[in-house]
């Protein structure tokens, strides 16, 4: 059973046991490393927050119980400043990819660690 959708599919949630995304290099071209990852990591805010009603209630009487409660996340507009191509816009609202995110942060990661390294290695010397 397949399905295919082309163009945007909106959904409160999706519950799988895999989600995976094309990454084959046979799919990819003008391939680069990541500029600057940690310091465009400093750049982004992360927050808590809570869905608006009409988020929660879609339809009169019927909600949406995964949707309630605090949330962490980013703002589409302000990573928009920063990140453009992950964030899209539909109808009246923007999206955001936030599995974009994960590449930037490991990238960060191993900056960070290097910058770990070099001054564990001067506090040996």
């Amino acid at each position: 059973l397949a399905l295919d959708i082309d163009g945007n599919l909106d959904c409160e949630t999706i519950d799988c046991t895999a989600f995976n995304n094309n990454s084959d290099i046979n799919l990819k071209t003008n391939v680069n490393n990541i500029d600057t990852p940690l310091e465009t990591i400093l750049k982004l805010k992360g927050i808590t927050f809570e869905w608006k009603e009409k988020v929660i209630e879609k339809e009169p009487g019927k909600r949406y119980k995964n949707l309630e409660g605090t949330k962490h996340g980013f703002i589409a507009q302000e990573v928009e400043k920063i990140l453009p191509g992950l964030v899209n816009t539909t109808r009246d609202y923007k999206s955001l990819s936030y599995v974009e995110v994960v590449p930037i942060l490991v990238e960060a990661m191993k900056e960070q660690q290097k910058q770990i390294d070099e001054l564990k290695k001067q506090i040996n010397e």
